[in-house]
């Protein structure tokens, strides 16, 4: 009899942790998950869908890798955060596909500190919706290389850098607000920027900082482009397509040398449009 109790007990245990970790297919992360792993960063290797089930906050580390393709992490209203950070990354995606989705990535600080990192070889796919990454060391969300990087109905403010930066590959913007960041608001190589606000960025650093600027081509349609230090939008080459239906207001000066055109209040000073 003694022995058929532990058996259903070990049973019922077993079960309980299974529902911990895993509702309809999705995998379930909190702090405790996270230290019963070993600890940060937590690493995801295998394709499939994740939440959050509580805030994670790390000491002087960084939160999640994404190492594996075609993950969806739902951050679930929750916030990733960072103690004691001297330069670490919140969320580092590896692996194309990734969508991170609802939910704050704050405080990773440092010189280097960054909220996401989109990184790795040939073409990174990914989306970041409804998440705020917020007061981060340098770069609020940046992409390397060939990536194509969608971010909407976001809010991308504050970070001591470049508030989203896609500077080789591709760049959709939409619906979102880039505020207060201290370099510029939105560097992209080429793609489109477009129902945003990009507001009050460059403040707090120095040299040619504005609202976006721009590497190749892109379409900047239907924003509020306001207050930054300097341009509203500046870009690297003559020609940039698609620009129409902004409102700028009390962005500080056009600029020249470094930059090909650049745009401050409605006035186009270089460059077609």
């Amino acid at each position: 009899m003694l022995k058929s109790k532990l058996h259903l007990i070990v049973l019922a245990s077993t079960a309980l942790a299974i529902r911990a970790f895993a509702v309809d297919g999705v995998t379930l992360i909190d702090q405790a998950t996270v230290t019963g792993a070993g600890g940060f960063p937590y690493v995801i290797s295998q394709s499939g869908s994740y939440r959050l089930s509580g805030n994670l906050t790390t000491v002087n580390m960084g939160a999640i890798v994404i190492e594996t393709s075609n993950v969806t992490l739902d951050l679930n209203g929750f916030t990733i955060s960072c103690g004691q950070c001297t330069s670490h990354t919140g969320i580092t995606a590896t692996g194309t596909g990734a969508t991170i989705r609802n939910g704050t990535v704050t405080g990773f600080g440092g010189s280097s500190g960054m909220g996401i990192l989109f990184w790795g070889s040939g073409v990174i796919r990914a989306k970041v919706d409804h998440v705020a990454v917020t007061q981060n060391g340098s770069y609020g969300i940046y992409a390397t290389g060939s990536a194509e990087v969608m971010v909407t109905n976001s809010d991308v403010s504050g970070n001591a850098s470049v508030g989203i930066s896609c500077p080789s590959g591709t760049l959709m913007v939409i619906d979102s607000k880039v505020s207060d960041n201290g370099l510029d608001g939105i560097e992209i190589n080429a793609g489109m920027v477009t129902s945003s606000s990009i507001v009050g960025n460059g403040n707090s650093g120095s040299g040619l900082r504005g609202g976006i600027i721009v590497g190749t081509t892109a379409s900047i349609t239907n924003n509020f482009i306001a207050y930054n230090a300097v341009f509203g939008i500046a870009g690297e080459q003559p020609v940039i397509a698609g620009v129409g239906l902004n409102t700028f207001f009390g962005n500080t000066v056009d600029v020249g040398g470094a930059v090909q055109f650049s745009m401050k209040n409605n006035v186009n000073a270089g460059g077609v449009f």
